[in-house]
């Protein structure tokens, strides 16, 4: 089965699967959708206003350049969007921690 675009497909991983789509567009979409709705969260927002108003710090240099929102346990092994699963990272460090 093909989907167009599943990324503006409403619908849930177990629903993509339910359908027969292959489990990693399904896993890669339903993730995409959920990354849309944090970005768009006010607690997105919330995190992000230290970094806007630099007074926010890299959480494992103290660097202070191209600083990120990183998930410190990814969404694709279960993480969330809650603020206990949030810190911020420097852009060297974050893709330092994709490769482990």
């Amino acid at each position: 089965m093909s989907i167009e675009d599943p990324i503006l497909t409403p619908l849930t991983l177990e629903e993509y699967q339910a359908l027969g789509v292959d489990e990693r567009l399904a896993r890669g979409a339903a993730a995409e959708r959920s990354r849309r709705r944090w970005r768009e969260s006010a607690a997105c927002r919330e995190l992000s206003a230290p970094i806007y108003a630099g007074t926010a710090a890299c959480a494992e240099n103290d660097g202070r350049e191209r600083l990120t929102l990183d998930h410190i346990t990814p969404l694709v092994r279960g993480g969330t969007h809650l603020p206990t699963n949030i810190r911020i990272l420097c852009g060297s460090c974050n893709s330092r921690k994709k490769h482990h």
